[in-house]
Order: structure tokens, then C-alpha cells, then sequence
């Protein structure tokens, strides 16, 4: 097809004006390749739509109506994983009664508490409270043994000494459950099958390790293509 269009590019017409027959050869071939390209994009759909674990839907819907749902459970899902969370986790809120973010930070942590019950410390910078604050702690070093350099900053605390930073700096009160979430699945602070929920974007992911498999045994799948298939269905299919 290239040396047709090359011909075609450099004879493109007849003396008389008409297309030559290296133009009409050439849009030939081009119509030809369009239907193997429209042959290859319906087996290719219906290929896709015959495999689940080819099929993108089967993991995260698209339409409207299922979206919804879909989200809705997901979030459903993430208000019980901070709940459960509750029950062997903390939080320390680091501020400085001098700092406006911290009094907004602070009332955006009262909002989040009120919903999940975590018990939570409110540590001074200066030894002094923001406004309206009940009760605080004063600093003596914890900000500097968790290498803290910003205020406000919250703190995952999972006794008996594991400390985890949520944030730096102001987070919105729906930001602060996501960054607590994200913090507790990757030290895996929840159950694989909380975490498996909360994230299922994650769902039918190859693992780096897998990929390291396949790319192993790149020689052998070459040759049989039905090995490869094998592969990556053994690798996904209980995910």
C-alpha cells in the first residue's frame, strides 16, 4: 500500500485531467484497508463484550443509572471502613493558634469527628489554643520526632507506636476520610476485602509481579498465543 500511494502522490492525475489509475489503485487499497480496520473493530467489540475480563463494564460501569449506584456503594463502603477504623486508630491534630488554616482545619476535623467517632488530640505548636478549643496538649517534640514541618497536619495513630501522616496543610472535611482511607490501605491497616471495595478501580489490575511473569515468559507466549491468553486469564481471573 505504501508504493501504491507512492505512486499515486506522483501520478496523481491523467494528461486530461482525470484520476489516474494509480490514484484509483491506491484508493483501492485504502478502501480495503478500511474494511479490515471496520472487520478488526467489530471481532475486537465483539471479543471485548464475550470476555469479562476483556470487558472494562464488568469492573466499572458507565451508564448513568449504574454509575450512580455503583458510587453510592462505594462510598457506603468507605463510611464503614473509617468506622471500623475507629475502633483501633486515633488522630493527632497538630496546630498553631497563630495560624488561620489551622482554625479552618480545625472546625473541618470537628465536622469529621462528629460523623466518625476517632478519637482525636489536639497537639499545640505554640501551647496555646485556637479559638473555641476546649482542650490541647502542648507539643514537647512529638511534631519533631514525626519530622513535621507544617501546620495544621493531621496524624494517624495506631497504638502502640505506629504514626502515620494524613496531611499537611488544610484538607476539606470529605478530603480528610479519603486521606485516612488511603493512609490505612497502604500499611495495610484493613482487611483485603474492605480494601478491595473502598478501591475497586483497583479490581482486575495486573500486580507488578504478574507483568514480571509474563514479560519471563515473552519467548514461549510468541510462539503460542493461547499461552499468553492462558497467562493473563490465570493471572486475573480470580481477581
Amino acid at each position: 500500500m505504501d508504493a501504491a500511494r507512492i505512486r499515486a502522490l506522483d501520478n496523481p492525475r491523467n494528461p486530461d485531467g482525470t484520476p489516474s489509475k494509480d490514484m484509483i489503485a491506491y484508493m483501492y487499497f485504502q478502501r480495503v484497508a478500511l474494511d479490515k480496520a471496520q472487520n478488526f473493530a467489530y471481532a475486537a467489540q465483539d471479543a471485548v463484550s464475550s470476555d469479562p475480563i476483556l470487558d472494562e463494564t464488568s469492573r466499572i460501569p458507565i451508564d448513568t443509572g449504574a454509575i450512580t449506584t455503583f458510587k453510592r456503594m462505594v462510598e457506603d463502603d468507605k463510611k464503614s471502613a473509617l468506622n471500623s477504623l475507629t475502633q483501633k486508630a486515633g488522630l493527632w491534630f497538630f496546630f498553631d493558634s497563630t495560624c488561620q488554616y489551622c482554625a479552618y482545619q480545625y472546625q473541618s476535623l470537628n465536622a469529621f469527628v462528629s460523623q466518625y467517632r476517632f478519637p482525636v488530640r489536639y497537639i499545640s505548636m505554640d501551647n496555646k489554643p485556637l479559638a473555641g478549643m476546649r482542650s490541647f496538649l502542648p507539643n514537647r517534640g512529638l511534631a519533631q520526632q514525626l519530622n513535621l514541618k507544617v501546620t495544621p497536619a493531621i496524624v494517624l495513630v495506631v497504638p502502640p507506636n505506629n504514626f502515620y501522616i494524613v496531611s499537611h496543610g488544610m484538607s476539606a472535611t470529605s478530603t480528610i476520610g479519603d486521606k485516612i482511607l488511603l493512609a490505612a490501605a497502604s500499611r495495610n491497616l484493613l482487611p483485603k476485602e474492605i480494601k478491595d471495595r473502598i478501591d475497586p478501580y483497583n479490581k482486575g489490575i495486573m500486580t507488578p509481579e504478574q507483568m514480571k511473569i509474563s514479560q519471563q515468559e515473552q519467548a514461549k507466549l510468541d510462539k503460542d498465543p493461547n499461552a499468553f491468553v492462558d497467562l493473563i486469564k490465570d493471572a486475573l481471573g480470580g481477581k
